[in-house]
């Protein structure tokens, strides 16, 4: 990975997406939005991402779902996957294999910063931009 690690976050909701990307700008990851499967794939095709934050459902996700769909990145594309409270504990069995951490809502700081760490197997000990 050189320079800022770069996440892509698809999420339906705009107040979600500007919360996410807020956390993660400050926390210097560089960010990308989308609000559909669609749009996502289409960045994925022409940008590099380190890891993709989505609120898309899980079960859309498996080797029929939508990511592998598109271009041969996204399949690979290790996800941190939000789901509603009340959907905690339906994610399907097994889990899809990119999909490296389930949080749940409400989203806090601390815990979705390090479930970015986690998928991109950067320990909480370590600095990303240490020199």
């Amino acid at each position: 990975m050189n320079g800022k690690p770069k996440i892509l976050i698809l999420d339906q909701s705009v107040k979600s997406r500007e919360a996410i990307r807020d956390i993660l700008l400050q926390d210097e990851y560089e960010t990308e939005t989308a609000e559909s499967a669609e749009e996502g794939l289409d960045l994925i095709a022409s940008r590099q991402f380190d890891v993709l934050v989505t609120d898309l459902p899980l079960s859309s996700m498996g080797r029929s779902g939508w990511l592998h769909s598109g271009p041969p990145e996204a399949a690979e594309l290790p996800v941190v996957a939000i789901v509603g409270a009340q959907d905690r504990g339906n994610e399907p069995d097994p889990l899809p294999d990119q999909v490296k951490v389930v949080l749940s809502t409400p989203l806090r700081k601390g815990e979705l910063l390090a479930a970015v760490r986690e998928a991109l197997c950067i320990g909480p000990e370590h600095s990303l931009f240490s020199s």
